[in-house]
């Protein structure tokens, strides 16, 4: 099959005659279609919020793409570059054909680029932009204060994050239950088997970040207070469903329910109180 050469092909037009409305003029870009695009394997975005790709397809229906995505030549099909998110909120959108700048150059390079942008975009996840990091290191022989300076980052920071890096199980927790940077790295320091019941306490809601880094800390340390009452209840979580309990929403039945619950819940703080005071 010969490949799809853009500069053979009829595509190579100005953007603004095609796809009024959902498409912009933009030097130098062409329009592709875009079941001729692909996300490269090694592109480092492997999390996208469902609803942000929403918004951001009916951002495009109305207002059109504002900026072409960057691909290379792969085969007969061209890899994204940049602008992954853009290419799938396009397709929701339901748009046949991409603005896209292409680039000449070797895997290598372009996956380097692919790396280095999507690094400095402000909504990638920790877990993600943790394995970009390493991947620089391994695969492009970064240092530490080389990736600072590229990025822009302090040395700090740049640590921070290879540590969620360092552990699947600990990358898992920040992606699937959003357990939050500085905690990820006080559960990174401790044993796997210790990681793994804490990440099961945090997934059963039994500690939030705030207990997991008191948790952590103390399971390193050896303290007798890792399994304190202190440590284990889940204030924040307890505090967010009091909030998220409107009574107008309840029914009669649940009205009296939620009553003789709280009168109970009354009646165990105020006997804690007495005994902490």
């Amino acid at each position: 099959m010969p490949k799809r050469l853009i500069s053979d092909s009829p595509l190579r037009r100005a953007l603004s005659t095609t796809e009024p409305g959902q498409v912009k003029a933009f030097p130098d870009a062409v329009l592709i279609p875009i079941n001729w695009l692909h996300p490269d394997p090694d592109q480092p975005r492997t999390v996208m919020d469902q609803g942000r790709l929403e918004e951001l397809a009916d951002s495009i229906r109305v207002h059109g793409i504002l900026q072409p995505i960057l691909v290379r030549q792969a085969g007969d099909e061209y890899a994204i570059v940049a602008g992954h998110r853009r290419y799938e909120a396009a397709r929701i959108a339901g748009l046949k054909t991409m603005p896209c700048l292409l680039r000449e150059r070797d895997d290598t390079e372009t996956r380097e680029q692919a790396l280095v942008e999507n690094l400095q975009r402000a909504d990638l996840e920790p877990s993600d932009e943790a394995l970009a990091l390493k991947r620089l290191m391994d695969q492009h022989g970064y240092t530490i204060r080389r990736l600072g300076e590229r990025l822009h980052k302090s040395v700090g920071y740049i640590h921070a994050r290879l540590e969620l890096a360092a552990n699947a199980d600990v990358a898992d927790a920040v992606q699937r239950l959003n357990v939050g940077v500085y905690a990820a790295r006080e559960l990174s320091k401790v044993g796997q088997e210790q990681r793994q019941a804490l990440i099961d306490r945090v997934a059963s809601g039994e500690l939030d970040d705030q207990g997991l880094v008191a948790a952590a800390r103390a399971a390193r340390s050896g303290a007798a207070g890792s399994d304190s009452l202190a440590a284990r209840v889940p204030w924040t979580a307890l505090r967010r469903a009091l909030d998220k309990l409107d009574p107008s929403l309840l029914t009669s039945a649940q009205q009296v329910r939620a009553r003789r619950e709280l009168v109970g819940l009354r009646k165990q703080i105020e006997y804690l109180m007495e005994a902490l005071s």
